[in-house]
C-alpha cells in the first residue's frame, strides 16, 4: 500500500435472508434475557452476514478488482440455503464479545469457501489457517 492511500476494512461474505432473520430474532430473545446487555456487542439486523474471508484493510481502489475476481471465481455456484444450528457466544462463552448463530458447514458452503480462498491466493492475500467456523454475526 502506498502512504496516504484510502483503505477500507473489508471481507467476503453473504447476507442473511429475511425469513432466516425472523427465525433468529425469536430465538435471540431468550438469549438476550439471560446475558448482560453490556457484555456483548449487538450487530444490527440489517448488517447480519456470514463471513467467508476477512480481507483486513485494503485500498479502496482495489475493491472493483476484488469484486470482479470474486464474481469470476464463483460463477459455477447457484444460490443455496444455510442451516442455522445454534445461538452461541463468540469467541467463547467466557470471553463473549458477540452473539452469533452457528451455521452448518454444508458441502456447498465449504465449496464456496474453498473457491474464495483460491481467488484470494491468486490475489496474494493470506488466507486464515484456523478451521472455518461459519456463523451469522
Amino acid at each position: 500500500m502506498r502512504e496516504g492511500q484510502a483503505c477500507i476494512r473489508a471481507f467476503v461474505g453473504f447476507g442473511v435472508e429475511q425469513d432466516t432473520k425472523e427465525k433468529l430474532i425469536s430465538r435471540l430473545s431468550s438469549v438476550a434475557n439471560s446475558i448482560s446487555q453490556n457484555s456483548v456487542r449487538w450487530v444490527l439486523e440489517k448488517n447480519w452476514h456470514v463471513t467467508l474471508l476477512f480481507l483486513g484493510e485494503i485500498p479502496e481502489e482495489s475493491l472493483k478488482d476484488w469484486a470482479s475476481e470474486m464474481t469470476n471465481g464463483l460463477t459455477d455456484f447457484s444460490p443455496f440455503q444455510v442451516e442455522v444450528k445454534e445461538i452461541a457466544l463468540f469467541p467463547t462463552p467466557a470471553k463473549a464479545g458477540y452473539i452469533v448463530a452457528t451455521v452448518e458447514a454444508s458441502p456447498k458452503l465449504l465449496a464456496v469457501k474453498a473457491a474464495i480462498d483460491q481467488v484470494a491466493g491468486r490475489l496474494n492475500v493470506e488466507v486464515e489457517t484456523r478451521p472455518f467456523r461459519p456463523h451469522i454475526t
